[in-house]
C-alpha cells in the first residue's frame, strides 16, 4: 500500500464525504425528531391499512410508531442508509480507476514507480476510511435525535446497524470498482453497479415474500445478510452477516485487481 496515494485520495474526496455525512447525520436527527411515539393500538390500526408489499419494500409501521428503535429501522436503515452511502461508495469507487482512464490519466500517474496493485490497495483502503468517516454523523444523530425525544438509545445497537451499513455500501464500492475495470466509463459503472443493488434488493423484499421457494436462494442476495433490522428491532446481531459482506467486498476487489493487472489501459 502506498501511503501517499492513500492520502491524496482521502484528500481529494474529503469535502463530497464530509458533506454527504453531514447531511446524513442532520436527516437522521430530524427522522428521530419526528418519532410519533403513538399507543400499540394506533400503531395497529395504521399497520392494518398497509399492503402487505408495501410492509416488505418499506418496513411494517407496527412497531415502528411505537418503539423508537424500530422507528430508526422503519426510517433510516431499512433504506434511506444504504441506499446514500451506497451511492457515495459507487461515486468514490468510480474515481479509482475510471476517472483516470476518462481523464487520460492513468498513462501519466503509472510512469511513476507505481504498481497496479498498489494503486487500487491503496486507494480502496482511502474509500473504506471515507465511508467509515461519512457513517459517523448517522451513528451520532440517531442517537441524538433519540435522546431529544428524552429516551434512551441502545448505542451498541445503534452501532452495529451503522456498521453493517457501512459494509454493505463498502460493497457496492467494490462492485462498482469491478465494473469499472471492464466498463472505464464512471456513469456507466456507478448505474450499473446501484442497478444490481436494487435488483437485489427488490429480489430479497419483495419476490422472496411472494415466492417462498425462492427463500431456500436468499443467500444469494447481499441484503439477506443487512441485519440492520433485526439489530434495532429485536436486539440481536450475528458474527456471519459481516463476514459474509467483508467477504464478498474482499473477492470483488481481489477480482478487480487480477483482472485489471491484464487488462491493456484503452487510450
Amino acid at each position: 500500500m502506498n501511503i501517499e496515494l492513500l492520502k491524496m485520495f482521502l484528500l481529494q474526496h474529503a469535502k463530497l464525504t464530509a458533506a454527504v455525512g453531514i447531511g446524513a447525520g442532520a436527516l437522521s436527527v430530524f427522522l428521530m425528531v419526528l418519532f410519533p411515539n403513538m399507543p400499540s393500538s394506533d400503531a395497529a390500526l395504521i399497520a392494518a391499512s398497509w399492503p402487505e408489499m408495501v410492509k416488505e419494500l418499506f418496513g411494517d409501521p407496527l412497531r415502528g410508531f411505537c418503539d423508537i428503535h424500530a422507528w430508526a429501522s422503519l426510517q433510516m436503515f431499512h433504506i434511506t442508509y444504504w441506499v446514500i452511502y451506497g451511492c457515495l461508495a459507487a461515486l468514490l469507487a468510480s474515481c479509482i480507476i475510471a476517472k483516470e482512464i476518462e481523464g487520460k490519466t492513468f498513462d501519466i500517474l503509472l510512469s511513476c514507480p507505481i504498481g497496479r496493485m498498489e494503486l487500487i490497495v491503496s486507494r480502496v483502503v482511502a474509500l473504506f476510511l471515507l465511508l467509515a468517516a461519512a457513517a459517523l454523523p448517522v451513528f451520532a444523530g440517531t442517537s441524538i435525535g433519540i435522546m431529544l425525544k428524552g429516551l434512551t438509545p441502545r448505542l451498541g445497537d445503534i452501532f452495529m446497524a451503522t456498521v453493517d451499513g457501512l459494509l454493505l455500501a463498502f460493497v457496492c464500492g467494490a462492485l462498482t470498482l469491478l465494473v469499472s475495470v471492464l466498463l472505464p466509463n464512471r456513469i456507466l459503472s456507478v448505474l450499473s453497479a446501484l442497478a444490481i443493488f436494487m435488483a437485489l434488493f427488490f429480489y430479497e423484499a419483495m419476490l422472496v415474500p411472494l415466492f417462498p421457494l425462492l427463500k431456500r436462494l436468499s443467500f444469494m442476495s447481499l441484503f439477506h445478510f443487512y441485519e440492520a433490522d433485526r439489530i434495532l428491532l429485536d436486539g440481536t446481531s450475528s458474527l456471519t452477516a459481516p463476514l459474509a459482506l467483508g467477504c464478498v467486498s474482499m473477492a470483488l476487489i481481489a477480482a478487480a485487481v487480477v483482472l485489471f493487472r491484464r487488462r491493456d489501459i484503452p487510450l
